[in-house]
């Protein structure tokens, strides 16, 4: 059981704050990480973004968990199959890991997966692990084959079944399950983490990746590492004034850099990614918003009110006016340059990173 709690643990070290992950323990019956109040705040069945935190909680279940009981493969199958219910990943995987043969019939096992896969179009991957000694390769590998499923729903993506052999090898087998997702296209842009605590020192970086190919074939990854200071410090320029702010935003909608946030410099753990949703609230700002995630560029004008202190909050109060908003949206460009906007002067800041958003208010 440890050595199985150490496999699914290193699967979720493999993954970023891009992947959304759910866990499924069974026994007689199945349950999942976030049944009930958990601190991550998802319903039973909901993917969970990857952030560190979120796979902190996930590793604490995984580390807490007791074996006992039989095995029923077809609810637990049923039970990740109701994580994809309302997902638009493009690749969804199961890696299913035992130890035991099912106490319910093959038949039914197989049928309810294909059932499953059918409503979502046979997009789900299934990728299964057995240890050498549990007599189940066989019911595996078909499950991993799928061959029960409806051939009317769309192209089966066929699974691996992987037995291993030596149980210390089985956390490097499931750690290595990203191999079957590899492109076979040469990547020649530079891939961007999302950022991350340094543990060096080095505050908050994100590292700047390229395959390294020999003869068409791959043979590594080199990195270098960039400070998010560095990186963001256009923005840092621009400072917060009572008229005008800037933030930065990635491509999937999280914020880099908001005057609400924490700069980077005073970072000095994983960061907590929120949604630009969750401090740009306005509904008015809600068109800009999203073209800023289809990569298009953007203009609004509303008009809110706006409230400013007078100095002391406490002693002075504040002062509240109508105010002209106008939001400005700038897309990332190719080759790594956002161009120049009369509202918002920003340039030199990589394509990768995001896009960037002003908003200047003026007062009627």
């Amino acid at each position: 059981m440890d050595i199985a709690k150490e496999a699914a643990n290193t699967v979720i070290t493999t993954l970023n704050p891009n992947d959304r992950v759910g866990i499924v323990s069974f026994s007689e019956r199945a349950r999942t990480a976030t049944e009930g109040n958990n601190i991550l705040k998802c319903k039973r069945t909901e993917l969970a973004l990857a952030t560190p935190q979120n796979k902190k909680y996930l590793k604490s279940y995984v580390n807490n968990l007791r074996p006992g009981g039989t095995t029923v493969y077809g609810r637990a199958f049923s039970l990740a199959f109701d994580y994809f219910n309302d997902s638009d990943s493009t690749d969804k995987v199961i890696l299913f890991l035992t130890d035991g043969l099912p106490a319910d019939g093959e038949e039914n096992i197989l049928n309810g997966i294909a059932d499953r896969n059918a409503k979502l179009k046979n997009s789900v991957v299934i990728l299964t692990y057995g240890l050498a000694g549990s007599e189940g390769d066989e019911i595996l590998s078909n499950i991993a084959k799928q061959i029960y499923h409806r051939p009317l729903a769309g192209e089966i993506q066929l699974g691996i079944y992987t037995k291993v052999e030596d149980p210390n090898n089985l956390r490097t087998a499931m750690g290595s399950f990203y191999d079957y997702f590899s492109k076979s296209s040469r990547i020649i842009d530079p891939i961007f983490t999302v950022p991350y605590y340094d543990a060096f020192g080095l505050g908050l970086i994100t590292s700047i990746c390229l395959p390294f190919y020999y003869h068409s074939n791959l043979k590594g990854v080199t990195c270098v590492d960039m400070s998010m200071e560095d990186l963001l410090s256009d923005i840092a320029f621009l400072g917060r004034t009572d008229s005008s702010y800037a933030f930065i935003i990635d491509p999937n909608g999280r914020l880099l850099m908001h005057p609400l946030l924490p700069s980077p410099q005073s970072v000095n753990d994983d960061p907590i990614f929120l949604q630009v949703t969750s401090l740009e609230t306005s509904p008015q700002a809600e068109d800009v918003l999203k073209s800023m995630l289809r990569g298009e560029s953007g203009k609004d004008t509303f008009g809110s009110l706006r409230v400013i202190s007078r100095g002391d909050t406490i002693l002075e109060g504040s002062i509240s006016s109508n105010v002209e908003n106008i939001l400005t949206a700038i897309p990332r460009v190719h080759r790594g340059k956002l161009g120049m906007d009369e509202n918002c002067p920003i340039n030199n800041l990589s394509e990768e990173v995001g896009k960037a958003l002003c908003s200047e208010s003026l007062e009627k």
